[in-house]
């Protein structure tokens, strides 16, 4: 009775009778009978019994060896993937996730810290190579992120796992790149009017958070706020800025608490 087997391309298949080895088998039995007519007819009579019993025994040792190898699988260039893959295909994603929301979680962490808007406005000028490759990477990566792993756990897509592996990882030294270049930069690249309206604001805050009353507060706030606007409009800084946004809304409670 014939057994179904999966092909390499996942179709199903059936065993044939006929084997590699046994095909062999039958060519190495031939070649032996010949050998010992040969043998026969051109040997001394001595010669052509021993001759003929040695090259039986030959023939019959490689039939032997021939038919007692196990034959590859067909299509065993193309096999499907070690059990394990899956796993490590899986795990690759999972990493890549991880990685992907520590840099979004850095960067919006910087995008909200109005300290980091005013020390280190670099980032977001837009012009510097740097911060071009990030943003390039950042949009590559969330176009390649899924909710899911593509495939399922089980039968995971390593082409699509892989890609997005690759897109997080440029993102990744694309984020420390821009990151070390802000900081290193500071507020050199601005001239002396923004430089001075940078640092202004930045003491404006620092003089809310020590602020006795809430309208000693609300007035820093308010001032701090106007600087930081200024230099949205000068591109310094984000134009949308939820910095800014959330600067003014904290300014507005500290009136109604005096």
């Amino acid at each position: 009775m014939a057994h179904t087997r999966t092909t390499a391309t996942g179709a199903p298949g059936v065993t044939p009778g006929v084997t590699p080895g046994t095909a062999a088998v039958a060519v190495l039995s031939v070649l032996g009978v010949v050998g010992l007519f040969v043998l026969s007819r051109v040997s001394a009579p001595g010669a052509s019994v021993g001759g003929g019993v040695l090259a039986a025994a030959v023939m019959l040792w490689l039939v032997v060896r021939t038919s007692a190898r196990p034959a590859g699988p067909a299509g065993s260039s193309r096999t499907a993937s070690p059990a394990g893959s899956a796993t490590a295909t899986v795990g690759r994603w999972t990493t890549a996730v991880a990685t992907h929301d520590s840099v979004l979680e850095h960067y919006g962490a910087w995008e909200l810290d109005p300290e980091k808007l005013l020390r280190f406005p670099a980032l977001w000028d837009l012009s510097l190579p740097v911060n071009q490759d990030f943003h390039d990477a950042l949009e590559r990566a969330g176009q390649l992120r899924t909710e899911n792993i593509p495939g399922d756990r089980r039968h995971p897509d390593a082409t699509a796992v892989d890609a997005y592996v690759a897109a997080v990882s440029v993102l990744s030294r694309a984020w420390r790149a821009a990151e070390q270049n802000a900081r290193r930069t500071g507020v050199d690249d601005l001239s002396d009017a923004l430089q001075g309206d940078a640092d202004r604001a930045l003491k404006l805050l620092r003089h809310a958070d020590a602020a006795t009353t809430p309208a000693e507060e609300s007035s820093y706030l308010a001032q701090a706020s106007k600087l930081m606007h200024r230099l949205a409009d000068r591109g310094v800084i984000p134009a949308d800025s939820r910095a800014v946004a959330d600067l003014e809304a904290r300014s507005l409670p500290a009136i109604g608490r005096g």
